[in-house]
C-alpha cells in the first residue's frame, strides 16, 4: 500500500493542486514563497489532526467568506444558511491510496463500493463548519450585540464573520472525512490546476479516522536550532538537533533496560547500583559539617527526621550530557583528541542529526515505545509511513543534499 497522490485546495497558497508520490521519496523544488511550505502543512496538519485557523484558508476566499457574512445578517433578505455555501471556500486535502487484494483487512471500514477488490480508494478530510445552522446563528447573535454598543469612536467584535472566525473558528469548524469516488478523479488541467471532485455531501462523513491505523507520521521541521551550552540563555525548543540529546530520547523510547531488562541489562545494572553506594558513601563524608553547623539550629530536633543525601542513578541519567558525543579528529600516538559535536560545522551536525532521527522514526514506528506499560494493547503496525522533512538542504553542500536525498528512504527501509 501506498499514497498514490494527493490533492490540495483552498490550503494558504494552494488554491487548488495535485501532488504525485514517488514510490520512495518524493521532493518539493520550487522558487522562495512558492507554496512548498504550504503542502508540508496541509500534510500535517490534516494527517496529524492539528489545528487549523482562519489564516490557513487562501487568502483570496476571505473575501467571499466576507460577503457571506454580509448575507447572514442582511435583514431585508433573510437567508437560509446551506453548508454549500462553504464547499468552495473550505480547505480540505484528498488522499488517494493505491492499495493491493492483499490489503484488504486494513481499509475494510473505507472500500468505496461492496465489489472493490482493490486499485485506489479517496478519502476527503476538509475543515469546514460542524453545524451550518449553529455557526449562523451564533455570528448573527455576536454581530447583532456589537452593533448595539459600538459606536462612531468604537467598533466592538465581530466587525464581520472572518473577524469572528479569527477568534472563534475551532469552536465551530472541525475535520470531516468523505469517501470520493474513483470514477470523479481527472487529470489536472493544462495549467497544471488540480479538479478535485465535489465533497459527497449526499453521504454522511465518517465518525471515525479513517486514517488512524494507516498512515503513521514524523516530521523534522527546519527549525533545527544551534544549541550553546556556554550561552547563558535559557531559551530550549523540542525539537533539538544535538545528536546526545537525541541517543537520549531513542535511549528512552527503544533501549531503556530499567523498564525492561534483560539478562545481561541486569548484570550492567548492578554495576551502576555498586557505583551509586560507593556515591553515596562518599558524598555522606562532604556533607558531614555542613550537616553539623546545621544541627547548631536546633535542627533536627527529637521528633525531626535525619536529613540523608542520597544520589539518584539511573543509566539513563549517562546520557543527559550535552557533550556525551565527540567525534575523534586525531592521534598523536599516545592518545585520542576528541571534538564535542557541538563544535562541529552546521552541515555535518545537520547530517547527522537527520540521519538518527531516521533511525529513530523507523524502529519507533516497528517497535512502539517500550515505555508505554507490557499489559497495554500492541497495536497493528501502520501500513503506511510518512516521513516529512522540512529544508533538508540547510547547511548542506549541494553534493551532500543529493547523498543524503538517495540515502534517507535506504535508512527508513534498513530493517527485516
Amino acid at each position: 500500500m501506498k499514497i498514490n497522490l494527493v490533492e490540495i485546495k483552498n490550503f494558504r497558497k494552494l488554491l487548488s493542486c495535485r501532488i504525485d508520490f514517488s514510490e520512495e521519496s518524493t521532493v518539493f523544488v520550487g522558487a522562495n514563497n512558492s507554496g512548498k511550505t504550504s503542502a508540508m502543512l496541509a500534510l500535517i496538519k490534516f494527517l496529524k489532526k492539528r489545528s487549523i485557523v482562519l489564516d490557513d484558508f487562501t487568502i483570496s476566499n476571505i473575501a467571499s467568506i466576507q460577503k457571506l457574512g454580509e448575507k447572514y445578517v442582511d435583514e431585508e433578505t433573510p437567508h437560509s444558511p446551506s453548508i454549500s455555501e462553504w464547499s468552495e471556500l473550505c480547505p480540505f486535502l484528498d488522499v488517494w491510496l493505491d492499495v493491493k487484494s492483499d490489503e484488504l483487512r486494513y481499509v475494510a471500514n473505507i472500500i468505496p463500493t461492496l465489489s472493490w477488490r482493490e486499485g485506489k480508494i479517496g478519502i476527503r478530510l476538509v475543515f469546514e463548519p460542524d453545524n451550518v445552522e449553529t455557526l449562523y446563528r451564533a455570528y448573527i447573535d455576536a454581530y447583532n450585540l456589537s452593533k448595539e454598543r459600538s459606536n462612531k469612536q468604537v467598533k466592538l467584535w465581530p466587525a464581520s464573520l472572518p473577524d469572528f472566525l479569527q477568534t472563534k473558528i475551532s469552536s465551530f469548524f472541525k475535520i470531516n472525512a468523505y469517501i470520493l469516488d474513483e470514477s470523479k478523479l481527472v487529470s489536472p488541467r493544462g495549467d497544471n490546476t488540480a479538479q478535485p471532485q465535489e465533497t459527497p455531501y449526499h453521504s454522511s462523513p465518517l465518525n471515525f479516522d479513517p486514517f488512524k491505523k494507516l498512515i503513521r507520521i514524523d516530521t523534522i521541521s527546519a527549525q533545527r536550532w544551534l544549541d550553546d551550552s556556554d550561552s547563558d540563555s535559557s531559551e530550549k525548543t523540542k525539537d533539538n538537533s544535538l545528536l546526545s540529546q537525541q541517543l537520549r530520547d531513542y535511549y528512552d523510547r527503544q533501549l531503556d533496560p530499567e523498564r525492561k531488562p534483560s539478562a545481561s541489562d541486569i548484570k550492567a545494572l548492578k554495576e551502576v547500583q555498586k557505583a551509586k553506594d560507593v556515591f553515596d558513601t562518599q558524598i555522606t563524608k562532604r556533607f558531614q559539617s555542613a550537616m553539623n553547623e546545621l544541627s547548631t539550629f536546633g535542627y533536627p530536633g527529637k521528633r525531626n527526621p535525619k536529613i540523608i543525601i542520597e544520589s539518584r542513578m539511573q543509566t539513563s541519567d549517562i546520557l543527559t550530557h550535552s557533550t556525551l558525543v565527540k567525534y575523534p579528529i586525531y592521534n598523536d600516538g599516545t592518545d585520542d583528541y576528541k571534538l564535542s559535536e557541538k563544535y562541529n560545522g552546521l552541515g555535518y551536525q545537520n547530517l547527522i542529526s537527520m540521519s538518527f532521527r531516521l533511525m529513530s522514526f523507523r524502529d519507533s514506528w516497528i517497535n512502539g515505545d517500550k515505555r508505554k506499560p507490557d499489559d497495554e494493547t500492541i497495536e497493528m503496525i501502520p501500513p503506511i509511513h510518512l516521513v516529512l522533512i522540512e529544508e533538508p538542504e540547510a547547511h548542506l553542500h549541494v553534493q551532500v543534499q543529493q547523498v543524503f536525498i538517495k540515502n534517507a528512504y535506504k535508512i527508513l527501509r534498513n530493517n527485516s
